[in-house]
């Protein structure tokens, strides 16, 4: 466990390796390239209703929000 984290950096970090292992590509918001993999994970995406710790894409479109709420497809 890394210092100075709290606890939802530490959950960020553990989902981030889960996404990695399953073979999706981690991408910085402000650098999105949807051309390098089908399966996306865009981290702390600004929504019209707030920031999300992450976005998952599926190609270019939205799956899923924060892992709780589902976007339709």
């Amino acid at each position: 466990m890394a210092l100075n984290k709290n606890p939802e950096q530490i959950a960020l970090d553990q989902s981030g390796k889960l996404l990695l292992q399953l073979g999706w590509v981690i991408q910085n918001k402000n650098q999105i390239n949807f051309h390098i993999g089908e399966d996306q994970s865009v981290w702390e995406f600004r929504t019209d209703s707030g920031r999300a710790n992450y976005i998952l894409f599926v190609g270019d479109k939205p799956a899923e929000l924060n892992a709780n709420y589902q976007i339709n497809r």
